[in-house]
């Protein structure tokens, strides 16, 4: 069923750029989402974890083909409230990717355990990568172009089992028309065990569209070839989504700072440095506004 989101015909709002004393005050961002919650010293207190079972098939086919697809994972009343808060603040036309000041959004990370540690193991460890969408199919805006999300370093064993994944998770519908998520299965991908090429040649025949509804939840590991879709006018439904990262403990960094103990909530100023960095590392996928850029280096340092 699709999910109707109310402000899809308001036309392309520009960007605006909030001052550093703005970003620096929870104040600002508890305005923007009075039905969000920002703990500024963090947390120590364990949560209930999603209900999931990894079964023996998915394991098969995260190794055969680089990712699986859990349908209707999120409740609906948090997929709601994800969606109404990153909608809030591209209508001020601030960066969806700022709604990581919020516990909620940290509260994913932290009740993803019973998927994650079967896959990474018991001590695995959250990467300092995220990012958050919101694709405006009236102005046909794109996902991510193929790629591959760490093309530095082996990041598959190989039997197919992964050092390290991305969990993406749909906040609306995602379709063909709205940008959803593109794969090329790993055992179609001649490159895919050639760690010493970062070639992203893409087996046209092998290309697999995968839709999800609201809720839903896709993992892959950082090896695949994957890349989101251009959003088009024939839908008035917006792709919002997001993604966080995982890695294994027991090897080295794929990026620092590692986040050691994902069931814990991080401070508010530590998530804004995050947050600030996250701009400024995938500045080759998403182009920085020079005021955005500004900002993210104050933050910085």
């Amino acid at each position: 069923m699709a999910i109707l989101i109310e402000d899809t015909s308001v036309p392309a709002v520009e960007e605006n750029v909030p001052s550093f004393e703005q970003v620096n005050n929870p104040a600002f961002w508890l305005e923007l989402n009075p039905h969000f919650t920002i703990t500024e010293t963090g947390s120590q207190d364990k949560i209930a974890p999603l209900p999931i079972d990894v079964t023996e098939e998915m394991m098969h086919y995260l190794r055969l083909d680089g990712y699986i697809q859990l349908d209707n994972l999120i409740p609906a009343q948090m997929v709601s409230n994800l969606r109404k808060s990153i909608i809030t603040l591209r209508d001020k036309g601030i960066n969806p990717s700022f709604v990581f000041v919020y516990d909620e959004f940290w509260t994913i990370s932290r009740q993803l355990n019973r998927l994650l540690s079967p896959v990474l193991g018991e001590t695995y460890q959250q990467l300092p990568d995220f990012w958050a969408w919101y694709l405006d199919p009236q102005r046909e805006d794109a996902g991510w172009r193929p790629h591959r999300d760490r093309i530095h370093g082996e990041t598959v064993y190989p039997d197919g089992m992964p050092k390290s994944v991305t969990v993406w998770l749909a906040l609306t519908d995602a379709t063909p028309l709205n940008g959803c998520i593109y794969m090329l299965p790993a055992h179609l991908d001649a490159d895919y065990f050639n760690f010493k090429t970062r070639d992203t040649n893409v087996n046209a025949h092998g290309i697999r569209a995968l839709p999800a509804s609201a809720g839903t939840l896709l993992m892959w590991n950082q090896r695949v070839v994957h890349w989101g879709g251009t959003s088009s006018t024939r839908t008035n439904e917006p792709r919002i989504s997001l993604a966080i990262e995982f890695q294994r403990a027991d090897v080295p960094p794929f990026n620092t700072p590692l986040i050691k103990a994902p069931e814990a909530l991080l401070p508010f100023d530590i998530r804004l440095m995050l947050i600030a960095k996250q701009f400024t590392q995938y500045h080759h996928m998403y182009k920085l506004s020079p005021e955005l850029e500004a900002l993210s280096k104050q933050i910085l340092e």
